[in-house]
């Protein structure tokens, strides 16, 4: 999958707008290409179960002009799975690691903000799931400035 070591992507975030608008139509692209045959885990807390959450992914895909049966997208759609917890819970963490099964490459996609990094890290090691690890941050670092008002 991907680099050809990797054997899972969780996705950090993945009921925000990014994963609607970018991350489930790029996913189908990897998975058209030959390059994500993998576990995608996606990890929110939005109160939902894995069926919404693919049907979340569909929706993406058909607001993006990607037909949700067409093969890639279909394959991609079954590679989801889902955790909904709060990312200061170590159970969510847990409950990751067992949607992980006996991945142990996986590449950690955070599409949240960086207030949550070190969280995110600490909840990782804490379930034994960072060693040999890859993480990819998708928000930018630093805050924006705004001159104050005259």
């Amino acid at each position: 999958m991907l680099d050809g070591r990797t054997d899972a992507l969780v996705v950090f975030g993945a009921t925000g707008d990014l994963a609607r608008l970018e991350t489930f139509p790029a996913l189908v692209g990897l998975v058209d290409r030959g390059v994500l045959d993998a576990p995608v885990i996606g990890v929110a807390k939005s109160g939902w179960d894995l069926h919404r959450f693919r049907d979340y992914a569909a929706r993406s895909l058909r607001e993006n002009r990607v037909d949700p049966g067409a093969p890639a997208a279909a394959a991609m759609l079954g590679l989801l799975r889902y955790v909904d917890g709060d990312l200061d819970d170590d159970a969510t963490y847990a409950a990751m690691a067992r949607e992980m099964g006996e991945a142990r490459r996986a590449l950690y996609y955070l599409e949240v903000p960086p207030f949550l990094f070190g969280r995110i890290a600490a909840g990782v090691s804490g379930v034994g799931r960072a060693e040999g690890v890859r993480v990819m941050v998708e928000k930018p670092f630093g805050a924006t400035w705004k001159a104050p008002s005259p």
